[in-house]
């Protein structure tokens, strides 16, 4: 039998329970792979993986299937490596001839079914065998396995979704000279829109250009719909509702109807705007 472990806690701040489910699977004697939940065990205080680890084995040895484990799967979290170690390592001190601590854990499921594909394209002659390369782990030593940048597919279609978009910008640009009142504000503090428009009216020169041409086109749809309305934190409502009034060189504040209202929907502990 082959068994896969893992745990599930909720977030935190909201957790309520806190389980270890188990399953195992198994080749029947008509040749059929079975899958049968073994145990949600619940998890209270300690949820260490060597305290779960002994939960699970408590498990298998009750069910008379502790001697029968050829596997123990289990994520990379950082809870499972424990977790599986010590369900490995009292399998393998209980009933040694059956299993070993260094062949009983399994802790990545690709490299598995990585290991299984080498070995039919290795039969086939169509990959090396992975008794002599193991292509799992020679791709791995690359910092990056794949990488979009040097694709000369993606290339081409990023460089055609960059003039596509280039090509809507100039379209949309002309409509909404006159009927666009909104004003982009940037990291300087503002900026016109002909400033913006300028952005995407630029050559496509790098494999991030057609990001922006994009976010361009974006900006000029959105230039067609309505300036959409400020909206004003108490402090803004506060200091535009006030009006200072000076008389002999001290400032009086005169407070409006509309002022009056802030501060009575603040004593009444609504939100201001509501």
């Amino acid at each position: 039998m082959s068994a896969e472990e893992d745990n599930e806690s909720p977030n935190e701040n909201k957790m309520v329970h806190a389980f270890c489910g188990v399953v195992i699977f198994y080749i029947d004697k008509e040749w059929v792979l079975r899958e049968h939940v073994l145990n949600l065990i619940p998890l209270d205080g300690d949820h260490s993986g060597r305290l779960v680890g002994k939960l699970i084995f408590q498990r298998l040895k009750k069910d008379n299937i502790a001697g029968s484990l050829l596997t123990s799967a289990a994520d990379h979290a950082s809870s499972n490596g424990p977790l599986n170690w010590t369900v490995a390592r009292k399998c393998a001190a209980l009933y040694p001839e059956m299993a070993s601590m260094r062949n009983i854990q399994i802790g990545c499921g690709g490299h598995c079914t990585n290991l299984v594909a080498q070995k039919i394209t290795g039969t086939l002659g169509i990959s090396p065998k992975p008794e002599e390369i193991d292509l799992y782990n020679e791709a791995h030593k690359s910092p990056l396995v794949y990488d979009s940048a040097v694709d000369s597919l993606v290339i081409q279609e990023m460089e055609l979704m960059a003039k596509e978009a280039k090509s809507e910008s100039k379209n949309a640009s002309g409509d909404s000279d006159t009927d666009s009142d909104i004003e982009e504000v940037g990291s300087g503090g503002s900026s016109s829109e002909d400033a913006s428009n300028s952005e995407y009216e630029e050559d496509v020169g790098s494999d991030d250009d057609w990001v922006e041409a994009h976010l361009a086109w974006k900006k000029v749809k959105g230039a067609k719909k309505k300036k959409a309305l400020k909206i004003f934190t108490p402090v803004d409502k506060a200091s535009h509702l006030r009006h200072p009034v000076y008389s002999n060189s001290s400032p009086v504040y005169r407070f409006t109807q509309s002022q009056s209202t802030f501060y009575a929907l603040k004593s009444s502990g609504k939100p201001p705007g509501d």
